[in-house]
């Protein structure tokens, strides 16, 4: 059996801290954001030919492909790079470990949707690459979830990018939004064992060494010193602004009353069984969706404007 791991995160859960965080043990290597091989990440990625020379791979080839190169005494493991737990089955077949990373959804989405709509603005101002690809990422992700949508007339579908580029904000948030509700509908299947939170993992030694040893099987020491290393390493979440609030309700209310209404409205579509992942920290969304449920069925969903994807 392998000697392997993976961690699935949708982002803006400390992924590239836990990723620097393993890679500190001497018998570990962790791949951040890649789902190449040779790995491309997100840590230090190379020029633009390097990663040209390199090969996607599909969830069980990368899982062989880090099973190639585990050893007795060393781990090879990758987090954020395959999302919802497509990496599960071809990693539990090696004998690896599979776990996901858990936040408040809130809290996530604010994070991500600031990280992102920063680097599209940036990638506006100087090409239109980036945000090709980012508008064919929104697009496949809309005819995943247009099931979830079919009752309800709030997709819009633009086929241009003259016309993307009206929406940008709004289609960055949205693209967020779903990203961040599906992947977690998705791992919500896990065993609670199998599901570690931010703010525990980033803050608590007990439970970033529980998150090790699981992850490694109980067959690499986590020791004192090694502990030490990783809570000495700088910034948690190079996503979160300074002085960002760490509380959920306040950070929805700081939101535009535009965003909070598309964000209810979706969220409402997904969970609209209360089907709730709380195993995955969803416990402030449930009651602010089931304290807004009732508003939301009685009005007019034209009155909100047009919400695209």
């Amino acid at each position: 059996m392998a000697n392997i791991f993976y961690a699935s995160s949708w982002g803006g859960s400390a992924t590239n801290w836990l990723a620097n965080a393993l890679n500190i043990h001497p018998n570990v290597t962790c791949f951040h954001g890649s789902r190449r091989w040779p790995p491309v990440s997100a840590l230090g990625d190379p020029p633009d030919q390097e990663v040209n020379k390199t090969v996607e791979l599909s969830p069980k080839e990368f899982a062989h492909k880090m099973a190639e190169m585990s050893r007795e005494d060393h781990f090879f493991g990758g987090v954020h790079g395959f999302h919802e737990h497509c990496m599960q089955e071809p990693t539990q077949c090696l004998g690896g470990r599979f776990v996901a990373l858990a936040r408040d959804p809130l809290l996530r989405i604010d994070s991500l949707f600031r990280h992102h709509i920063d680097a599209l603005r940036a990638a506006r101002a100087v090409e239109f690459l980036n945000l090709a690809t980012f508008y064919l990422q929104c697009r496949q992700l809309h005819e995943r979830l247009v099931y979830t949508f079919e009752d309800c007339h709030l997709i819009e579908k633009y086929e241009t990018l003259d016309q993307l580029m009206g929406h940008l904000e709004e289609l960055c948030f949205l693209w967020v939004v779903l990203g961040t509700l599906s992947t977690d509908q998705s791992l919500s299947i896990l065993d609670d064992r199998q599901i570690f939170h931010m703010d525990d993992y980033t803050q608590e030694r007990d439970r970033f060494r529980d998150l090790f040893l699981y992850l490694t099987q109980d067959r690499l020491p986590c020791t004192e010193a090694y502990l030490d290393q990783v809570f000495h390493q700088g910034k948690v979440n190079r996503h979160r602004k300074k002085g960002a609030s760490k509380d959920p309700i306040r950070v929805f209310l700081g939101w535009p009353a535009k965003y909070q209404k598309m964000f209810l409205l979706l969220a409402t579509h997904v969970f609209d069984k209360d089907d709730f992942p709380l195993n995955l920290g969803y416990e402030t969304l449930r009651d602010i969706i089931l304290s807004s449920k009732t508003i939301i069925k009685s009005q007019n969903l034209s009155e909100y404007g047009d919400i695209i994807i």
